[in-house]
C-alpha cells in the first residue's frame, strides 16, 4: 500500500523544505487560485526554510488545523500554464481514520507528489498516462529536477471509451453503486473491472491482446466489449478439448 510509505514521502518533503524548494502556505484555496491565475507569488513563498520547517512540524503535530495551511512546491511563478505554478504537495486531514494508518498521520501527500516519489523509489522507467495528465508530468518534473533524478519516458494515451457494460467506466461511480447496493461488489459481472471480467471467464491473454491492439495513441478510441468477447472466444476455442457428437 502507498500508505505504508508515508515516512518516505515526509522525508523527501522535508528535504525540499530545507533546500527552500517547498514552503508552508496559509492562503485560502480562493486566494491561492487568484495568485496563480495572476502569476503573483504567494506572500509566504519566501519564508525562510527554518520558519517553514517550524510550520511544517505544526502541520504534522496538530498546531495547525485542517484547511489552514498546505505545503507547496516552488515552480515557475511565470509559467504560461497557471496549473503548473506553485502546486500543493501536502494537505492536512485532522482525523483521516485510514484503514491502514488510522490517525497516525495528519499531513497527506497529493497525487502528483506521491506519484513522483513512488515512481522514483520503484525505479520506474516508462509511464503511460492519459493525455489529460500532461500537467502532472510538468509538475512532477520539478520534483525530479530538484533531486537530480532522471524523469521516466512518458507516453500519453487518448480517451478510451468501451461500450457494452451495464455500469459506468468510472471508479468513483462504481464505488457509489456498490455502496448503494446497485452492484454486489467490484467483481459484479455487470461492472467494467478486471475482477468482473475474470469472474465472467475472460482469459488474461484476451484482455492483453484487446488493449495491445488499441496501441498507445493520443487519439481518442471507441471500442466495444463485443470485440473482447470475440477475442476471448478464439482463445478458449484453442485451449478447449472439443468433440463432435453425431446424432
Amino acid at each position: 500500500y502507498s500508505s505504508g510509505n508515508f515516512d518516505i514521502y515526509i522525508e523527501y518533503a522535508e528535504k525540499l523544505i530545507r533546500e527552500h524548494k517547498a514552503y508552508v502556505c496559509f492562503c485560502s484555496q480562493e486566494e491561492g487560485s487568484s495568485y496563480r491565475s495572476e502569476g503573483e507569488p504567494c506572500p509566504h513563498r519566501d519564508t525562510s526554510p527554518e520558519e517553514n520547517m517550524g510550520n511544517w512540524k505544526k502541520m504534522k503535530k496538530g498546531g495547525i488545523s485542517e484547511g489552514e495551511a498546505t505545503l507547496k512546491i516552488k515552480t515557475d511563478i511565470d509559467h504560461k500554464n497557471p496549473a503548473i505554478r506553485d502546486f500543493v504537495a501536502f494537505r492536512i486531514i485532522n482525523n483521516p481514520n485510514h484503514p491502514v494508518t488510522d490517525n497516525d498521520y495528519r499531513v497527506w501527500p497529493m497525487l502528483d507528489f506521491q506519484g513522483a516519489i513512488e515512481d522514483h523509489e520503484m525505479g520506474t522507467t516508462h509511464i503511460v498516462r492519459g493525455k489529460d495528465l500532461r500537467a502532472s508530468t510538468k509538475r512532477q518534473k520539478y520534483i525530479y529536477d530538484y533531486f537530480d533524478w532522471e524523469y521516466p519516458d512518458v507516453r500519453y494515451w487518448g480517451d478510451v471509451q468501451i461500450s457494452g457494460f451495464n455500469a459506468p467506466v468510472s471508479g468513483s461511480s462504481l464505488k457509489e453503486m456498490i455502496k448503494e447496493g446497485e452492484l454486489e461488489d467490484w467483481d459484479d459481472p455487470r461492472a467494467p473491472t478486471l475482477r468482473a471480467l475474470r469472474k465472467r471467464g475472460f482469459q488474461p491473454e484476451a484482455i492483453q491482446s484487446f488493449f495491445i491492439d488499441m496501441g498507445v495513441s493520443e487519439s481518442n478510441v471507441e471500442a466495444s466489449i463485443k470485440t473482447l468477447e470475440s477475442e476471448n472466444t478464439d482463445i478458449i476455442d484453442e485451449k478447449a478439448d472439443t468433440e463432435v457428437l453425431e446424432i
